[in-house]
């Protein structure tokens, strides 16, 4: 799933480890318990753009 706004875009240096916002945490404990991760960078019209990325499991998809 991405997600992306036109926006300021992200500080420099922006780390989501080391956020400490409540919502960014949340964001990384859900991505790491399903074996996912979460990427971040500019988005195509200038703002902020996350990616969080998450592993299916294969039994539940059949």
């Amino acid at each position: 799933m991405t997600l992306s706004d036109d926006g300021p875009g992200l500080p420099a240096g922006f780390d989501p480890d080391l956020a400490r916002g409540l919502g960014m945490q949340i964001c990384l404990i859900y991505a790491r318990q399903m074996s996912g991760g979460l990427d971040h960078g500019p988005s195509d019209r200038g703002g902020a753009r996350f990616r969080v990325t998450l592993m299916l499991d294969a039994a539940a998809s059949s």
